[in-house]
């Protein structure tokens, strides 16, 4: 039965052995939307062309090609998945079970992603990229949802050619993680979450030069950057004291599936939050910012994932 409709869509990614070298997808993920294309400049001459009132097909030319775009997906519990995933967010893996990621070099790692477009003529066709870096990434939940991740990517370039690779998803990879099932600490206590975002931005930047229409292999530019926001309850003036005073504490969140798989992300916080505020009659809420800092990269943050 032909599938016409984004309900045929699919996603495929396997890391790369060299960076922009394509390989063939084996891990697929399930996706929930994608925004992936790229924008290809168009260079005209400013040249006069005596008696011409209307450019020449011949005065202008392909420019550079920036590929890439966010992908939309539901925190994976799936260990291929989230292994493969963590490592191209982070840079370093370490340990064979759980698996620890932290902070490192980024250089030369990359996935070819494969993405399944649905025609209307029943056909799904390929969208494929090399050279994919994850370059931004954020982690989001509110009580009683699906925990979903967001990733910005970058690739080298994009292709139409040969066809969908066949889609077989491993044991428990359409399985989520719910935020019923996942628990807060800051500085070892337990705090009531509403909604939340964890996010990293690796500042990685296109490297264009002369002789190519495509990027070099994207570099940082600058410190990454990983914090993002949690809404709280207000309970006491704890989180409002640390914010006042500029001390640290870790923030540790837990993403479990009541069994023995879970996700925790652990950082060294430094609170960028305010002062609580009475806006009526309804219970109130405590805003808290946070910026991961630390003695050394892995001390910032650390995300450890158990299978």
């Amino acid at each position: 039965m032909a599938i016409r409709s984004g309900l045929a869509a699919q996603l495929g990614a396997k890391a790369e052995t060299v960076w922009g070298t394509p390989v063939t997808v084996d891990t697929f993920i399930p996706m929930v939307s994608e925004s992936m294309g790229v924008t290809s400049a168009r260079v005209e001459s400013a040249s006069v062309i005596a008696g011409r009132l209307v450019q020449d097909s011949a005065q202008w030319a392909r420019g550079h090609r920036e590929v890439g775009g966010d992908i939309a997906l539901e925190l994976p519990t799936n260990a291929a998945i989230a292994r493969l995933l963590l490592e191209h967010m982070f840079g370093t893996v370490t340990g064979a079970g759980p698996w620890t990621f932290t902070p490192g070099d980024l250089y030369g790692k990359g996935m070819s992603m494969q993405i399944g477009v649905p025609g209307m003529d029943g056909t799904v066709r390929p969208k494929n990229y090399s050279g994919c870096k994850i370059s931004t990434w954020e982690i989001a939940y509110t009580a009683g949802e699906i925990v979903t991740l967001g990733l910005g990517i970058i690739a080298k370039e994009e292709d139409t050619a040969g066809s969908v690779a066949a889609a077989s998803y491993t044991a428990g990879a359409a399985t989520p993680f719910v935020a019923t099932n996942v628990n807060a600490t800051i500085g070892g206590a337990a705090v009531c979450v509403k909604q939340a975002t964890l996010s990293g931005d690796n500042k990685l930047e296109r490297r264009m030069c002369a002789g190519s229409t495509v990027t070099k292999e994207p570099v940082a530019n600058d410190l990454r950057d990983y914090g993002g926001s949690l809404q709280l309850e207000f309970d006491d003036y704890t989180q409002y004291t640390r914010f006042v005073n500029g001390t640290t504490a870790a923030v540790a969140v837990t993403f479990g599936t009541g069994g023995t798989t879970a996700l925790t992300l652990t950082y060294n916080c430094r609170f960028d939050g305010e002062t609580p505020k009475v806006g009526g009659r309804s219970m109130i809420d405590q805003p808290l910012p946070i910026k991961a800092i630390g003695s050394t990269d892995a001390a910032a943050v650390t995300a450890v994932f158990t299978a």
